[in-house]
């Protein structure tokens, strides 16, 4: 059963929270309360999903993988298996907290479990972005409990509505190890190249989308790319996306394109005929440069 945790001031200013998007955060904030007094708790990635994004139909399974593997590297979680069971652990809990404690309520292994394991499923990334480069190792390793330099404090018990103070602590090496092995049927989530995410940055500029909108606007860049479609409307259709409230996703990005594409077919050019080829890229273009113009002077103190 989730427990209340009060959240302490430090944790909006570390480095550590800087490091990781918006809704890793809100889930790193989760996995506490959802921990019992020992600072356990079991990895079910459909009941965390449904408990830190409960009206949020945007996130995945396969993305809180990714939100747990940012929360062991910035936070030091650790996450394993015991005899088939999948279990995470914030480290410095013993440290910062103070309970009352019922030993009998404990019900989940700890990390030091002499059949503790990493958990298989949870990627090890060098970094926040949702790329891992590293793979399984050959045999399972053994973990440890880690450790943080800074927690929370507070008092509770699972039926106690006592609030505890929850924070950030720092990252434990050992846990940032942890790699994933797939397993499962959903296919293997698409990861945008660095070129596909310089053109949505060089777009949009300063509009203020967290990272995980921006990579997934970036997919939708590279196969229109891959389509065959010219760099110019992808760019044109990127600038209408962002003016137009009634796409609230970039996988919408595809529409867009197809009306820019409409619309400049239907401009009728000098002598009121349509424009063709190299007529219709020069007008393209040119429209892009005029709304590019605008956002300039929009983005203007």
């Amino acid at each position: 059963m989730p427990r209340i945790r009060s959240l302490k001031p430090e944790f909006f200013r570390s480095p550590d929270t800087a490091s990781v998007d918006f809704p890793v955060r809100i889930f790193y904030q989760a996995l506490w309360c959802w921990a019992d007094d020992r600072g356990i708790g079991e990895t079910n990635l459909n009941g965390l999903l449904g408990f830190a994004f409960a009206d949020e139909d945007g996130f995945s399974a396969q993305d809180l993988r990714r939100f747990c593997a940012d929360c062991a590297r910035a936070f030091g979680v650790v996450f394993y298996t015991v005899r088939g069971r999948h279990y995470y652990a914030i480290p410095s809990w013993e440290k910062h907290q103070k309970l009352e404690r019922r030993s009998e309520r404990f019900k989940h292994p700890a990390p030091d479990d002499p059949d503790a394991v990493p958990d298989q499923r949870i990627y090890s990334c060098a970094d926040s972005a949702p790329i891992c480069a590293d793979s399984a190792p050959d045999t399972p390793r053994k973990i440890g409990a880690g450790t943080g330099e800074q927690g929370n404090r507070g008092t509770g018990e699972d039926d106690d509505d006592s609030p505890t103070e929850v924070t950030h602590q720092s990252a434990d090496p050992a846990a940032a190890n942890v790699v994933v092995v797939e397993t499962g049927t959903r296919p293997p989530k698409r990861h945008p190249s660095a070129a596909a995410k310089t053109v949505v940055r060089q777009t949009l500029g300063h509009a203020g989308y967290p990272r995980r909108t921006i990579e997934r606007l970036a997919v939708q860049v590279e196969q229109l790319a891959r389509d065959g479609h010219p760099d110019t409307v992808i760019r044109q259709a990127l600038t209408a996306w962002d003016t137009r409230p009634d796409c609230t996703r970039p996988e919408y990005l595809a529409t867009v394109l197809s009306d820019v594409i409409k619309a400049s077919r239907a401009s009728p050019a000098v002598n009121g005929h349509r424009l063709q080829g190299a007529d219709l890229r020069a007008a393209e273009n040119e429209a892009l440069k005029h709304q590019l113009r605008q956002r300039q002077q929009r983005e203007l103190p």
